[in-house]
């Protein structure tokens, strides 16, 4: 797995401690915004399991 290096800006979705998983993180946010329409690449389901 690669790594984000350091000097890149971005947003920690963790939840928990250990608890960062993508569809962990996606059921809370979707429970704040109301979404209309998602679109997923298929590397997501492979590197999400």
């Amino acid at each position: 797995m690669k790594t984000i290096p350091l000097s890149t800006q971005r947003i920690d979705l963790a939840l928990t401690q250990g608890t960062s998983d993508l569809l962990s993180v996606f059921d809370v946010v979707v429970q704040e915004v109301q979404v209309e329409a998602v679109i997923l690449a298929a590397e997501i389901i492979e590197h999400n399991p």
